[in-house]
């Protein structure tokens, strides 16, 4: 400890300095705690990534089939565009704060107070998340600079309009009774929603006029990201019903997102009610230089 801070400590105290015991004198528990918020960051980083990689893939199939070049009036275009932007804005934030929780992983896991206490096998999970850490802040970079040069280079000058649609199918759909996956990253659209007429939704029932992505999960922005891929649009009290929901689907009053609703993104039926089996389309290995994956 430097001459000046204990100075500052005998002074006024580490309350005073808003040092908390664990900055002074890391325990062991400080640590686990720590390397499990890296890990809840990490997952959740996993979710907005898929969802945000899905969404560019699916930007570039659609441009491969397209004549002509997207334009605002395209609603294929709009949403998808929509959707990878507030994506592509979450997974900065939890980018962000990741690397910022690993930075203290680290410096936990040398003091003094704890190292003599970390067993091989806390080691090894704390090593693996920073190695994803690391490989996430790559992961953003190029994924942002596809969305600058493909995406934005045809849509900068097109609002960001979120409507209820469901999510987007990489693969095949998980059976029955099948392991639903970790987390996925859902976006709440905004409040009032609007239609496919671009008509305001009234959505108040029972006075509850405030509507939000259910069960609760971890929130940056419009981005919720809820646990094991089940999730419903309901009030206050949250009494809808989960049901299976995709990667970027957008969760609002009358959009339908049920994993059998996975109608591909830019079709003019793909909004309230759609039906039918997921359309299962095959994802590039990458997004030109983007190097993502789901």
């Amino acid at each position: 400890m430097s001459p000046f801070l204990l100075v500052l400590l005998l002074v006024a105290g580490p309350s005073e300095l808003g040092l908390g015991p664990e900055l002074i004198a890391p325990s062991f528990e400080d640590a686990r705690v720590a390397v499990e918020k890296l890990e809840r960051l990490v997952t959740s980083a996993d979710a907005v990534a898929v969802g945000l990689f899905r969404s560019h893939n699916r930007f570039a199939q659609r441009r491969q089939v397209e004549t002509k070049r997207p334009r605002c009036d395209d609603r294929w275009a709009v949403d998808l565009t929509s959707r990878a932007r507030v994506l592509g804005t979450a997974l900065r934030d939890v980018a962000q704060a990741a690397r910022a929780q690993a930075h203290r992983v680290e410096r936990l896991l040398v003091a003094p107070t704890v190292r003599p206490l970390v067993d091989a096998r806390m080691e090894f999970r704390a090593l693996g998340l920073l190695d994803r850490v690391e490989l996430l802040g790559r992961r953003y970079d190029e994924s942002a600079a596809w969305h600058k040069r493909y995406l934005e280079e045809s849509m900068r000058r097109c609002p960001t309009d979120l409507r209820p649609a469901p999510g987007l199918a990489g693969g095949a759909l998980p059976a029955e009774g099948e392991e639903a996956p970790a987390a996925v990253a859902v976006i709440l659209a905004p409040a009032p929603p609007i239609d496919a007429d671009g008509d305001a939704v009234d959505v108040s029932v029972g006075g509850e006029a405030e509507w939000r992505v259910c069960p609760p999960g971890a929130v940056f922005g419009p981005v919720v990201v809820v646990e094991g891929g089940k999730a419903c649009y309901g009030n206050a009290a949250c009494n809808c019903e989960t049901t299976m929901v995709l990667p970027a689907a957008v969760l609002g009053a009358s959009g339908s997102t049920a994993a059998g609703d996975g109608v591909e993104s830019g079709d003019d039926s793909a909004g309230a009610g759609a039906s039918g089996d997921a359309v299962e389309i095959g994802e590039p290995e990458n997004l030109g230089n983007a190097g993502s994956a789901n």
